[in-house]
């Protein structure tokens, strides 16, 4: 199904969440990547296993550098192809993770059905204007890291949800 923000400019596509495997929360280190349109002023976001948004974000696996890890996370969770020499601010969050930043013209984005353990059951660009609607009409809740991450990134404070799960 899809979604449209309040002022109908950005879509998100929204599957129902299902458990595909067990999932272990780790204390392992996690690289993502925000993707930003700055003509359209949008970011990329994908919502994890029926909950939080974000940028596409995982765990790094072994030997993989965190860079490596980024890249492979956004082709597995947003289908798009980017490489590091593409990266040109980082955001380190006390040790647990960094999310590495990329302009990039925003295209047509899917949820990637066909990728076995993708947590990622929601996608979508929205602008930074329609942001804080969607979050105060309840129907995005932005992670933690991701409210600090778009502080650091865009000067912009996001409000906290009071809503603890949007259903679809």
């Amino acid at each position: 199904m899809s979604f449209k923000c309040p002022n109908s400019c950005c879509t998100l596509e929204i599957d129902p969440y299902t458990e595909k495997h067990d999932h272990v929360h780790s204390n392992f280190r996690k690289a993502g990547v925000v993707l930003y349109d700055p003509s359209k002023k949008k970011v990329l976001l994908v919502q994890s296993r029926g909950h939080l948004w974000g940028p596409p974000k995982g765990t790094l696996k072994y030997g993989e550098s965190r860079r490596e890890c980024a890249v492979r996370e956004v082709m597995e969770e947003t289908g798009i192809s980017i490489h590091t020499d593409e990266f040109t601010k980082a955001v380190n969050l006390a040790n647990s993770a960094i999310y590495f930043y990329i302009e990039k013209e925003e295209n047509e984005v899917h949820v990637q059905r066909h990728i076995i353990d993708n947590d990622v059951n929601g996608i979508g660009w929205v602008s930074l204007e329609c942001l804080n609607d969607c979050i105060k009409n309840g129907d995005i809740i932005l992670s933690k890291h991701c409210r600090i991450v778009f502080k650091k990134l865009f000067s912009v404070d996001f409000d906290k949800s009071d809503f603890t799960m949007v259903k679809y």
